[in-house]
């Protein structure tokens, strides 16, 4: 007589690139001599600790696998882990969190020396706000809606 060996819970090594809108993992199944038949592998993520609400579940079959994930929220904190299932039983790995990179708005704190064809806008922008690939500027309009704002600098 002899038992088999549980199937392991896939480990998520790191969370990585993570963007206002996206983030990637990496991780990978480490092998057993003697898996179940009846397995599948797992990650799952979620802007909930608990897994309740939001989660997304994207199934890995590779003993290296990576995911992608897209169309995240800006400044929002995220929990992902994987898990294996064995005959519709889940065991569930260790929970990573991440958090997503807030979009920054520039602040302007100022309009100094307005004369009839110019003023001067003075505002903070730190260098560790800046994300790369963004584009800053100041919109200028005659109007409070900005209908006529083809004057982006």
């Amino acid at each position: 007589s002899f038992t088999t060996s549980k199937a392991a819970v896939p480990v998520i090594d790191k969370v990585f690139s993570i963007t206002e809108v996206s983030a990637e993992l990496s991780g990978r199944i480490t092998t057993m001599s003697l898996t179940p038949k009846s397995v599948s592998y797992g990650v799952q993520y979620s802007t909930s600790e608990d897994f309740s609400s939001n989660m997304h579940d994207v199934k890995v079959s590779n003993y290296v696998f990576g995911l992608y994930m897209s169309s995240l929220v800006p400044g929002e904190t995220y929990y992902c882990r994987s898990y294996v299932m064995v005959n519709g039983k889940y065991e569930y790995g260790q929970v990573l969190s991440f958090t997503t990179v807030s979009i920054f708005v520039p602040e302007i704190t100022d309009v100094k020396s307005i004369t009839e064809v110019s003023a001067r806008v003075v505002g903070t922008l730190s260098l560790s706000d800046l994300y790369e690939g963004a584009k800053y500027g100041v919109q200028l309009s005659s109007k409070s809606d900005f209908s006529d704002s083809s004057n982006d600098r």
